[in-house]
């Protein structure tokens, strides 16, 4: 069954710190939309997955852990693999696309799940997902 998304409507920005719209879920992956406004940023961190991370709106700069940096707009994206450090931060009002595949058992930005938590359900570093346009930082 198809799932029509539209970023533009369904990422909310804050004034305060970047959010998140988990806009498709499975076992095998996870897409992210993270609505950021001029100067908002992700501070270094890693995932278990290859990560595909695209802007669909505005300007971002990524960093890598490595001292390599570029600045992305849309229709540009770059491909990490898993365990690669990387940080972000918005140069203007920007929406960011996250695609992790397989799914993370482990991101550094995540709250990990409680460890008598089904397994079926949620994995290590699984959150409840936020509502539609809502706050999903996974700060601890």
């Amino acid at each position: 069954m198809a799932r029509w998304c539209n970023a533009h409507e369904l990422v909310a920005f804050h004034p305060d710190h970047a959010t998140t719209y988990r806009a498709f879920e499975s076992p095998e992956g996870l897409v992210i939309w993270f609505g950021f406004q001029s100067g908002q940023s992700l501070r270094e961190h890693q995932t278990s997955s290859h990560a595909w991370i695209q802007p669909l709106q505005g300007r971002v700069r990524l960093e890598v852990g490595d001292g390599e940096g570029t600045t992305l707009k849309p229709g540009q994206a770059v491909a990490l693999d898993p365990y690669e450090a990387h940080s972000v931060v918005a140069l203007e009002p920007s929406i960011l696309q996250v695609v992790l595949v397989p799914h993370p058992h482990r991101h550094t930005l995540l709250k990990p799940a409680p460890a008598d938590a089904d397994p079926e359900r949620s994995e290590d570093h699984r959150s409840e997902p936020p509502e539609r346009g809502g706050d999903d930082r996974g700060s601890s």
